[in-house]
C-alpha cells in the first residue's frame, strides 16, 4: 500500500503483561512482512502515551523486504551500518506513540495499528484492529492478574525419561531446542522448550517467548528458576546429565514444573485456575513491594498495590580480585565506598533523579545493598543525602546479612524500612551455623 522505507506495528498495551499504560512499537527497514513474518529482530520501543520513553532495544534487521518491479517483492540483505542503526529517531517514536494514544481514545479500545514511514518521512496509518486478548480480559475480568497454569492430566500413566528439581509450577509441551553458548536466541521459537546447561539474564529474551525450560544445573534459586518463576513458564533444573538433556534436541517434551517429571511426547493437559483478582486481596498496614529478576515483569505486577562481576561483565578479570566466596566478597555498600568508588554510586544517583524528574518515575525509592555494618550505613547515607536533593525520596536497606536481623532496631533507625533477601540470609544463618 505504500513503498515503506520504515514499517512497524504499535499496540496500544504492552502485549505480553497487559500493561495498559504504555504503547509497544516495533519497527524495521522495509516493508511490514518482514516483522509479521518473523523474519527479523526489530526495533522496540515502550512509550508512555505521553511520550516518555521508558525502554528501547536495538534489533538486528539483517534482512529487509522491499518492492521488486518484475516480481512483486523481494528479500534481501539490509546494509550493515543500517541494519546495526535505529530505524526510527526518538521524535518518530513519540509521534507514533501519541498517534496510537489517539487511535484508542477515538475507538475507546485497545488497538493494533499498522505503520508504515515512506521515503519522505511521512507516517502513514495502514491498519487498525482491536486488541482482543486483553481488552477482553479487562471486560470480562477487571483486576484480574491472569496466573492459570496447564497440568498434566492425572489420568496420564506414561514414565518420565528426565527428573530434576521442579522449580516454576505448570506444564507445557513443545519441541526441545538446546541453547549452547554463543547460539542465537532467535534458535527459540514461542512455544519450544528451552533447554540449557544453565539460563543467564543474557537468555531472558529467549526464556520470554519459550513455553518452558530445562537445565543440566541449578537449584530453586538459580537464574533459571528465579526468572521462570516470574515468567510463569514452568521449569526443571538440576538434571546434571548434559548429554542426556542434548539428546532430546527436537523430540516433543512434556514438562512438569511441579514434580520435575520431564516425558518423551506430547500429554494431555488441563487447566489449574490461580488467577489474582487484585480486588478481592486484602489490605495491609504495610506496604507490599517485589524485586524482579525481570525488569518487564514490573507491568504485570504493577495492579499490585552478587559478586557477579569478574564473570558476567567484559574485562571483569582485569580488575576484580579472587574471590573463594563471592557471596562475602567484594559487594555491596562497602564497595560503594572504598577508594574512589564513591563516584559509581554517584553516577546511580544521577539516573534516580533523572528518572524521578524528567521521566515522572516519583515512585521509584533507593535501596542500598548489602549493608554489613551501621558505619558503612552511616557513610553511604550521609554521601547520598549530600548529593541528592529530590524530595520525598525513602531510602532501604536491603537486608541480606545476619547483623540486619540480629540487630534491626539499630538499624531501623536509619533507613525509612527493610527489603529482606531471605536467600543470602538463610545461607549465611547457614554458614554461621556450621
Amino acid at each position: 500500500m505504500v513503498e515503506s522505507k520504515v514499517s512497524g506495528v504499535a499496540f496500544s498495551v504492552e502485549p505480553t503483561s497487559g500493561f495498559d499504560r504504555v504503547v509497544r512499537i516495533d519497527t524495521a527497514y522495509g516493508l511490514g512482512e518482514a516483522i509479521v513474518q518473523g523474519m527479523v529482530s526489530p526495533d522496540t520501543f515502550l512509550v508512555t502515551k505521553d511520550g516518555i520513553i521508558v525502554q528501547k532495544e536495538l534489533g538486528s534487521k539483517e534482512k529487509m523486504i522491499v518492492y521488486h518491479r518484475d516480481k512483486g517483492t523481494k528479500l534481501i540483505n539490509t546494509n550493515v551500518k543500517l541494519a546495526h542503526s535505529w530505524s526510527i529517531d526518538e521524535a518518530m517514536v513519540r509521534k507514533i506513540a501519541k498517534m496510537t494514544g489517539e487511535i484508542e481514545k477515538y475507538y475507546g479500545y485497545l488497538v493494533d495499528v499498522e505503520l508504515a514511514l515512506d521515503k519522505n518521512n511521512r507516517l502513514w496509518t495502514l491498519q487498525v484492529r482491536p486488541e482482543t486478548k486483553w481488552q477482553i480480559l479487562r471486560e470480562k475480568s477487571p483486576g484480574v492478574i491472569p496466573f492459570s497454569r496447564a497440568k498434566i492430566d492425572q489420568n496420564v500413566t506414561d514414565k518420565p525419561v528426565i527428573s530434576g528439581l521442579g522449580v516454576s509450577p505448570g506444564a507445557a509441551s513443545g519441541k526441545a531446542v538446546f541453547l549452547d553458548d554463543g547460539d542465537s536466541l532467535l534458535k527459540i521459537k514461542p512455544g519450544d522448550i528451552l533447554m540449557a546447561k544453565r539460563t543467564d539474564p543474557d537468555m531472558v529474551p529467549a526464556m520470554q517467548v519459550s513455553g518452558g525450560v530445562v537445565t543440566a544445573v541449578g537449584g530453586r534459586t538459580s537464574h533459571a528458576a528465579i526468572v521462570s518463576r516470574e515468567l510463569g513458564i514452568p521449569a526443571v533444573v538440576g538434571i546434571e546429565n548434559l548429554k542426556l538433556l542434548k539428546s532430546m534436541v527436537g523430540k516433543i517434551l512434556t514438562i512438569d514444573g511441579d514434580s520435575g517429571l520431564v516425558f518423551a511426547k506430547k500429554l494431555s493437559l488441563i487447566k489449574d485456575s490461580r488467577d489474582i483478582d487484585t480486588r478481592r486481596l486484602p489490605k495491609t498496614r504495610t506496604r507490599v513491594g517485589l524485586i524482579l529478576a525481570d525488569v518487564n515483569q514490573a507491568f504485570r505486577f504493577s495492579q499490585l498495590a552478587a559478586n557477579e562481576y569478574k564473570n558476567q561483565l567484559i574485562g571483569g578479570d582485569l580488575y576484580e580480585p579472587d574471590e573463594d566466596n563471592p557471596m562475602l566478597g567484594n559487594r555491596g555498600t562497602g564497595r560503594y565506598l572504598m577508594g574512589t568508588n564513591l563516584k559509581y554510586l554517584g553516577w546511580e544517583l544521577q539516573a534516580l533523579v533523572l528518572a524521578r524528574t524528567q521521566f515522572k518515575a516519583e515512585n521509584l525509592e533507593l535501596m542500598l545493598p548489602f549493608v554489613r555494618t551501621l558505619a558503612e550505613a552511616s557513610l553511604a547515607l550521609k554521601y547520598i543525602k549530600k548529593t541528592i536533593k529530590t524530595k520525598n525520596l525513602k531510602i532501604i536497606a536491603m537486608s541480606e546479612i545476619p547483623s540486619n536481623a540480629l540487630i534491626a532496631t539499630e538499624f531501623i533507625k536509619l533507613f525509612d524500612g527493610f527489603s529482606i533477601g531471605s536467600n543470602d540470609m538463610t545461607q549465611f544463618f547457614r554458614f554461621k551455623g556450621r
